[in-house]
């Protein structure tokens, strides 16, 4: 499952739903009358990405794909995003097409499983 940020702003979400026609991946990103608190929780969660404690807590929630669209990241709280140092996390970066995508590496399983 893929994450798109900005998210919350009152186009975003819909525009990536609308995009997600293409090809159907799987997003974490939705819109409605309101918010679910799955998706409040990950907008928080991911409000410094990509810093180690954002990278963490969505590789655990599964994600493995964060796709930042900086040209919708201005004035937002990811309006700095791309140029965050990722030197050390358990992540990819690939710069293309206008957005950035990050491949998380997926967390491992437990060993209690």
């Amino acid at each position: 499952p893929q994450l798109h940020l900005p998210s919350g702003g009152a186009l975003d979400d819909v525009s990536y739903a609308y995009w997600s026609i293409v090809g159907f991946p799987d997003i974490a990103n939705g819109y409605a009358s309101i918010t679910p608190s799955r998706l409040a929780r990950i907008r928080q969660l991911a409000a410094t990405f990509p810093d180690a404690g954002s990278v963490a807590a969505l590789r655990k929630l599964g994600l493995r794909t964060v796709v930042l669209h900086p040209d919708l990241a201005v004035g937002t709280q990811w309006d700095d995003a791309a140029e965050r140092p990722t030197e050390g996390l358990p992540l990819v970066r690939e710069d293309k097409g206008g957005v950035i995508l990050y491949h998380l590496a997926p967390a491992e399983e437990r060993a209690s499983r």
